[in-house]
């Protein structure tokens, strides 16, 4: 039997750090919402472990971890996982988290397991913060280290241009978290919520408080930024830990505005439309 998966990109509409919590995690306040940049997974059964994936070494692949978990807990039985990648690598968008949820799903699937969702999310949340959030939801308020979802309206918006300045940094979330010396208290994500349950429109920049930190450890991520402002976007926001900063658009420029930047910065842009 053949199981696929769509494993969908986030963005962070704003994101909080509140404070440092006595188990080293932080504590956070932010919205996630799935976007429509998909990477597609397939699992079947087979005679030994596999997977196909390109641009990652295997032992380092969290997929790996996620299969392993699941033979450990409910059934050593070999699967081959082949994974067709859209989503940039270490970019901001939970691209691995989304992975490793996507195949939870799949091998519950695949093995017949029939867990529920709450329990998928508990083992999700041993892969990574944002992991438990792609198990089931669309737009949520996420808290705690990320365990803490509360499903919310999907935002009103157009599209979505995503900016990928392809900068690459080892360990980026683990270090950018570090640097992170100032707290917020939730606030100004507040009224993000506030604007969405109202069906109002978001059109101003979001308050991304592992921005400051990004900046700092991101080589060239500073000039970057400011050669987007110079261009005057109608907002520019960093999506996670980065480096991909996006811009909400509520008409459909976004498209002549990807034009634009890719001649302008020589980097990637993504035009994705609100689903």
């Amino acid at each position: 039997m053949l199981i696929n998966e769509i494993s969908c990109a986030k963005v962070n509409l704003g994101l909080e750090v509140l404070y440092k919590r006595p188990d080293s995690y932080h504590q956070i306040l932010s919205i996630l919402l799935k976007i429509n940049l998909n990477d597609y997974i397939s699992l079947k059964e087979s005679k030994e472990n596999q997977i196909l994936q390109e641009g990652i070494e295997e032992n380092h692949n969290i997929i790996r971890k996620v299969v392993s978990f699941m033979q450990n807990q409910y059934r050593n039985t070999p699967v081959r996982i082949e994974v067709k990648k859209n989503i940039p690598y270490s970019s901001g968008l939970g691209g691995g988290s989304s992975n490793a949820a996507a195949v939870i799903k799949g091998i519950d699937k695949l093995w017949k397991l029939k867990l529920k969702t709450e329990e998928m999310k508990k083992i999700a949340l041993h892969f990574g913060s944002d992991v438990p959030f792609f198990i089931s939801h669309n737009t949520a308020i996420v808290e705690g280290r990320g365990e803490i979802i509360h499903e919310i309206p999907r935002p009103s918006f157009n599209q979505i241009l995503l900016i990928y300045p392809n900068i690459y940094l080892d360990q980026k979330t683990t270090k950018i978290y570090d640097n992170v010396l100032s707290y917020t208290n939730g606030s100004r994500t507040m009224e993000t919520i506030s604007l969405i349950k109202e069906k109002k429109q978001i059109s101003y920049d979001l308050f991304n408080g592992l921005e400051k930190s990004a900046l700092e450890i991101f080589p060239n991520l500073i000039s970057f930024k400011k050669t987007l402002n110079n261009l005057k976007l109608n907002s520019l926001n960093l999506t996670g830990a980065g480096p991909t900063y996006y811009s909400i658009f509520n008409d459909n420029s976004a498209t002549f505005w990807k034009k634009k930047i890719e001649s302008k910065l020589k980097v990637k842009c993504i035009v994705v439309d609100n689903f």
